[in-house]
C-alpha cells in the first residue's frame, strides 16, 4: 500500500466526525446569529396621554441592519388603542382606557433571522395608583325603545360605579333611568338615530363610551 492510501485511511475517520458535526455547528452558530429585542419606556402612564415605546437598544451580535415588527397583543376591554410606526425603531399609542396594555416586539436582521419576541406592559392609572373604570355599553334593541346595558362596565381596583347616561341634546331621543346600570332609551320619533353616551365613576377618576342606537 502506497503512502498515499496509508494517509487516507488514516484521516477518513477524523474526515467522517467532522461532517458528523457540521449540521450541530451550523445550528450553534445559526443560534448565535439570532438578534435580540429590546423595548424600553415608563412601565406606567396617565390615562388619556400618549405612551412612547423604544426598540433602539435591540441589536444584533454581528451588527447587521435590524428591521421592526410592533404589535400590541393585548389591551383593556373597551380600548381602542392602536400603535403608530409599526416598522420603525420608536412606537406610540394613546392609552384611552386604564388597565394594562402589552406590546411585543420582534427584530429580523438582514440574513432573515427573527429575534423572540419581547414584551411590554404598560400599567394605565389615573389619580394616584387608582385604575380609572372602564365604561361597556350594550344595546338590546328595540322596536319604541332600546335597552342599554352598562353592567359590563367595570373597575380593576373593585371601587363601587356610579352611572350616568345621556343622549345629549339630540331631538326624539330620550333616556329613562339615566343614573341606573340599565337604563332604557326611548326613540320619541320613527327613523331616528340616538348617539348615547355611558360615563362611569369610581370617586376618583372617570371613563365615558359611545354608541349609536336606532329603533327596529
Amino acid at each position: 500500500m502506497n503512502t498515499s492510501n496509508r494517509l487516507f485511511l488514516l484521516c477518513f475517520p477524523a474526515v467522517l466526525t467532522c461532517l458528523a458535526l457540521l449540521p450541530s455547528c451550523g445550528s450553534s452558530a445559526a443560534k448565535w446569529d439570532i438578534p435580540t429585542a429590546k423595548i424600553t419606556g415608563s412601565k406606567t402612564a396617565g390615562v388619556r396621554s400618549l405612551v412612547l415605546l423604544s426598540g433602539a437598544e435591540s441589536k444584533d451580535k454581528r451588527n447587521f441592519p435590524i428591521s421592526y415588527q410592533w404589535s400590541l397583543v393585548d389591551q383593556p376591554i373597551g380600548s381602542s388603542a392602536v400603535l403608530t410606526g409599526l416598522t420603525g425603531s420608536t412606537t406610540s399609542f394613546f392609552a384611552d382606557k386604564g388597565g394594562s396594555y402589552n406590546v411585543q416586539l420582534v427584530v429580523t436582521n438582514s440574513n432573515g433571522l427573527a429575534s423572540a419576541p419581547d414584551s411590554f406592559v404598560v400599567d394605565v392609572v389615573g389619580s394616584g395608583s387608582n385604575h380609572p373604570p372602564v365604561a361597556v355599553i350594550k344595546v338590546i334593541p328595540g322596536t319604541i325603545f332600546a335597552y342599554l346595558d352598562g353592567t359590563q362596565s367595570y373597575d380593576l381596583d373593585n371601587n363601587p360605579l356610579t352611572f350616568l347616561w345621556s343622549t345629549g341634546d339630540m331631538a326624539g331621543c330620550e333616556v329613562a333611568g339615566p343614573i341606573q346600570a340599565m337604563a332604557e332609551l326611548w326613540f320619541v320619533r320613527s327613523g331616528v338615530t340616538c348617539v348615547v353616551s355611558l360615563t362611569v365613576y369610581d370617586g376618583l377618576d372617570w371613563d365615558t363610551s359611545f354608541v349609536q342606537a336606532a329603533g327596529l
